[in-house]
């Protein structure tokens, strides 16, 4: 298991009441004549305010300036690697990495049915193209064969605005302002009286 600098520390409490300190305005609690576990930094901390409060008490000194005696005093209250370690804690990529994972993981099951349902979803697709045109173009040839004046309708509907003008024109029924519309139905009124 990795471990960063959360590697756990347990710290000493060899006075006769629980000793609570703060980390961050997150307070603590070592209590009193046990050994209580806590990540590395927090232990240290703890341990650097409870041998001054222990040195403060036990010789009355107000302000400890005595290096060597708060170094052993606070290696007393330290407890080295109680054999417990808190985990390196997950990035934000590395959660998201592992529910990608496990979503995946768990649908590998049905991926062969899956990709076959997304094969028949496409050739479903391609039929109902393959039908859709075949009945347009029936339908299309249907109209030319059985109405040529829909056909020719249709053909004029298509052609270019100055076209249509031409043979409206040359029919005698074209008018400044016409619309293409009115102009096929106009066309097809004086030649077919339709």
């Amino acid at each position: 298991m990795e471990t960063t600098e959360f590697t756990v520390m347990g710290v000493k409490n060899p006075m006769p009441e629980d000793y609570v300190f703060t980390w961050d305005k997150v307070p603590y609690v070592a209590k009193a004549g046990t050994v209580t576990n806590f990540p590395k930094f927090l232990a240290e901390h703890a341990a650097l305010k409870m041998a001054r409060l222990i040195v403060t008490n036990q010789f009355g000194i107000v302000k400890v300036n005595d290096k060597e005696l708060m170094d052993k005093t606070i290696a007393s209250l330290l407890v080295e690697n109680t054999g417990y370690a808190i985990p390196k804690p997950k990035t934000e990529a590395q959660v998201l990495q592992e529910q990608v994972h496990k979503m995946n993981e768990e649908s590998e099951v049905g991926a062969s049915e899956q990709a076959e349902v997304i094969e028949d979803s496409f050739q479903n697709l391609n039929d109902e193209k393959i039908v859709t045109e075949t009945e347009e173009e029936m339908i299309a040839k249907e109209k030319k064969i059985n109405n040529p004046k829909a056909a020719e309708a249709d053909a004029m509907a298509t052609m270019s605005s100055p076209k249509l003008r031409a043979i409206a024109t040359k029919e005698g029924v074209w008018i400044k302002g016409m619309t293409q519309e009115e102009m096929v139905k106009a066309v097809m009124e004086k030649k077919y009286g339709v």
